[in-house]
C-alpha cells in the first residue's frame, strides 16, 4: 500500500482561488489495482455544482458540513498497464462565477483491462442545486437536501430519501426514487417511485410505472407498458398505449386511457376510464363515472356514501355490471343494441325493459330518483344489483 500527494492527472482550474490539493491513495485489492483521489472544495457562498463523468459512477450523498467533499476511485485487475492507466485518467475542478464544476472523463483504452470508475460527492445544504450527468454510469442519491438533476445516457438512476425535487432522466435505464418533493421521470426502461410529496411527471417509452404514494398531483404516460398508481391526493392522468392501468385511490379526479389493456381502480371520485380492448372494474365509486371499453366488459360499483352526478358506462362489446347502493338515488336509462337474446336485469323492482326492432331499453327511478345514470351494450347484457 503506497501513499502521495499526486495530481493524478489533475487540471484544476479556478478562476477565484487556488483550489486545494488532492490526495491520491493507491493500494492492492485482491488481484485489483485501486487508486482513490480524494479532495474538497470549500463554499464561502451558495453555489450550483455541475458534474459530468463519461465513464463513471456517480454516488451524492447530502451532508451538514460546509465543504463539498470528493472521492473518485478507479479499480481494475492490476498490470503495469493498468496502473499507468488510472495514474493518467483525467479530472477537472473549476470553481467560478457561483458554479462549481467537476468533470472526468476517460483516457484511450487500448487493450487494457476494463475499469470501474465511481466518483462519490458529499453534498452541503448550502448548495443551491445540483446538475449530475453520465454517458454509461448509473447515477445513486440519498439524503439530499438541495434539488437534483439527474441525467444518464444508458445508465439507471436510484434516489433514496431527498428532501427536494428531483428531475431524473436516462436515455434507456431504469429510474428509482424512494420519496422526493417534485418528481420528474423520463426514461426508456421502468419508473419506480414510492412517494412523490409533490406533483410526479413520469414517462417512459417502454417500461414499466409504478407509483405507490402521490401527495399531489399525478400525470403518467407510458408507451408500451403497464401503470399502476397506489394512492393520489391530486388530479390523475394515466396514458398507456399498451398496457393496463390499476389505480388505488383516487382523491380528486382520475382520467384514465389505454389502448390495449385493462383498467382497475379500488376507488375514486370523479373518474373518466377508456380502453380500446380490455375489462374496465371500478370499485367504490363515489361521485360521478364516465367509462368506455371497444372490447370488454365493465362493472361498476357505487359507494353507499357516493354522491352521484350525471354518468355513462358503455361496453361495445362485452356486459356491463353495475352496483347501486338503496340509498342512492338515480335514474337509470339502460339500452342494449343488437340484444341478440341479451336482456336488462335489475335487482331492484320498477325495471320493465321495452324491445323493439334491434334494441332493448328500460328507463328505472331507483331509490327515489337523482342524476342520470346510462349503460349502454351491444349484444351483452345489462346486470343492475343491490350491494
Amino acid at each position: 500500500m503506497t501513499y502521495s500527494k499526486a495530481r493524478l492527472g489533475l487540471a484544476v482550474l479556478a478562476a477565484a482561488a487556488l483550489l486545494p490539493a488532492q490526495t491520491v491513495r493507491a493500494y492492492r485489492s485482491g488481484g485489483d489495482q485501486v487508486r482513490e483521489l480524494d479532495g474538497s472544495v470549500a463554499l464561502s457562498a451558495p453555489v450550483r455544482v455541475e458534474v459530468q463523468a463519461r465513464w463513471a459512477n456517480l454516488e451524492l450523498r447530502g451532508t451538514t458540513g460546509p465543504a463539498l467533499r470528493y472521492q473518485l476511485r478507479l479499480r481494475t485487475p492490476a498490470s503495469p498497464a493498468a496502473s499507468a492507466l488510472l495514474a493518467a485518467w483525467p479530472v477537472q475542478i473549476s470553481q467560478h462565477l457561483g458554479v462549481v464544476t467537476l468533470v472526468t472523463g476517460a483516457p484511450v483504452f487500448n487493450s487494457v483491462a476494463p475499469i470501474v470508475a465511481t466518483l462519490s460527492l458529499e453534498v452541503p445544504r448550502t448548495v443551491r442545486n445540483v446538475v449530475a450527468r453520465t454517458t454509461v454510469g448509473n447515477i445513486v442519491a440519498d439524503q439530499l437536501w438541495v434539488p437534483l438533476i439527474a441525467i444518464t445516457r444508458a445508465g439507471n438512476i436510484r434516489a433514496g430519501a431527498l428532501n427536494a425535487n428531483l428531475e431524473a432522466l436516462s436515455g434507456i435505464g431504469n429510474i428509482e426514487v424512494a420519496r422526493a418533493k417534485r418528481v420528474l421521470a423520463s426514461t426508456a426502461g421502468s419508473i419506480q417511485v414510492i412517494q412523490a410529496d409533490g406533483p410526479a411527471e413520469l414517462s417512459t417509452t417502454g417500461g414499466e410505472v409504478s407509483l405507490r404514494i402521490a401527495r399531489d398531483s399525478v400525470h403518467v404516460t407510458s408507451a408500451g407498458g403497464g401503470i399502476d398508481i397506489g394512492a393520489a391526493q391530486g388530479p390523475v392522468v394515466a396514458y398507456s398505449e399498451g398496457g393496463s392501468i390499476r389505480l388505488g385511490s383516487a382523491a380528486a379526479s382520475a382520467q384514465l386511457h389505454t389502448l390495449g389493456g385493462n383498467i382497475v381502480v379500488d376507488s375514486a371520485h370523479e373518474l373518466r376510464a377508456a380502453t380500446r380492448s380490455g375489462d374496465i372494474e371500478m370499485r367504490q365509486l363515489l361521485a360521478g363515472v364516465e367509462a368506455q371499453t371497444d372490447s370488454g366488459r365493465i362493472q361498476a360499483v357505487f359507494a353507499a356514501q357516493a354522491r352521484l352526478a350525471p354518468s355513462e358506462l358503455a361496453a361495445q362489446r362485452g356486459s356491463l355490471t353495475v352496483t347501486v347502493p338503496p340509498d342512492l338515488g338515480t335514474t337509470v336509462w339502460a339500452e342494449i343494441r343488437a340484444p341478440e337474446g341479451h336482456r336488462i336485469q335489475a335487482e331492484y323492482g320498477g325495471v320493465a325493459p321495452l324491445s323493439g326492432p334491434g334494441f332493448v331499453q328500460a328507463r328505472a327511478v331507483l331509490n327515489g330518483g337523482g342524476p342520470a345514470l346510462r349503460l349502454l351494450t351491444v349484444g351483452s347484457d345489462i346486470l343492475i344489483h343491490k350491494p
